[in-house]
């Protein structure tokens, strides 16, 4: 069977996950502006686990 993620992928899925809960619990603008500037790879990832469904 063939996995959806590559390990590597399943890394950034991690980092990603991390980033969402830093989003729920934070008030701090620096942190705010480093996760805004992750969003595209993010998305990018969604994008081909989605695609690999």
């Amino acid at each position: 069977m063939d996995r959806i993620l590559t390990d590597r992928q399943a890394a950034e899925a991690l980092a990603m996950a991390d980033d969402r809960n830093l989003t729920v619990h934070t008030y701090n603008e620096a942190v705010a502006d480093a996760i805004a500037s992750r969003l595209p790879g993010h998305a990018n990832l969604l994008a081909a686990w989605v695609g690999r469904l």
